[in-house]
């Protein structure tokens, strides 16, 4: 899993991302990659979850790498933005339902994670709808509403 992360925290880079008129897109599009990466190889949620972790904790390091003096430079603050949306992703799910179709879940504070929409015909339809802005913000509005 280390080179999977390291591989994810090499190839996710500034430059690349610049390319793109929405970098926080660019960002989710990659992380999903590499989640099907992690799906494709036999990977449940857990493994995925561990993924996201892992990654998450590397972002920060670049985070830290990339800030002098505690000043953030630009690498920096676009390694924030990849550590803000792993945050955001590590909190998510897809569940395959009994009649065949897919939710997005949100875990929460509460006994039960949250399903903020359902059925998705594939993960696939399941993920483009994630990296949708639509689904950030309705995401982000049931993140906000249950603090951890």
């Amino acid at each position: 899993m280390n080179d999977l992360v390291e591989a994810f925290i090499s190839g996710i880079t500034p430059t690349e991302q610049a390319k793109l008129s929405n970098r926080r897109l660019g960002i989710r599009l990659v992380i999903t990659e590499y989640e099907n990466m992690v799906r494709a190889s036999g990977g449940a949620d857990e493994a995925i979850q561990s993924f996201v972790q892992q990654a998450k904790d590397r972002a920060f390091q670049e985070i830290s790498r990339h800030s002098r003096n505690g000043i953030p430079t630009s690498t920096a603050e676009f390694y924030q933005d990849v550590f803000e949306e792993l945050s955001t992703r590590s909190r998510l799910s897809i569940k395959e339902l009994k009649n065949g179709t897919f939710q997005v879940l949100v875990s929460v504070s509460s006994p039960l994670p949250h399903v903020v929409k359902d059925g998705f015909s594939s993960i696939a339809v399941a993920q483009e709808w994630i990296n949708s802005g639509v689904a950030d913000a309705i995401i982000r509005q049931v993140i906000a509403a249950y603090p951890k």
